[in-house]
């Protein structure tokens, strides 16, 4: 939330389905140099509020057990306006 990028302060974490448009448009098809690993989603676990959804770019699965405190890629995104 506090990241500041090419003079603009909205960047937040993507959904799960943001990171799958990613990977599925971007990634597969080698476009955008993403390294292989796990990227946080905004999405906690419901159930346990330690825990978060990430999506893992090796295999293309999302994974909901991942300790808040783990690292993982932040993929930053912005909504995009017209």
């Amino acid at each position: 939330d506090d990241l500041v990028l090419n003079g603009f302060n909205d960047w937040r974490l993507p959904s799960l389905d943001e990171i799958a448009l990613i990977y599925y448009e971007l990634y597969e098809k080698g476009i955008g140099g993403f390294p292989n690993g796990y990227y946080w989603s905004k999405r906690e676990n419901t159930g346990i509020r330690t825990l978060a959804w990430c999506f893992d770019f090796k295999d293309g699965v999302e994974y909901n057990s991942h300790m808040k405190t783990n690292t993982k890629y932040i993929l930053a995104v912005r909504s995009y306006k017209k």
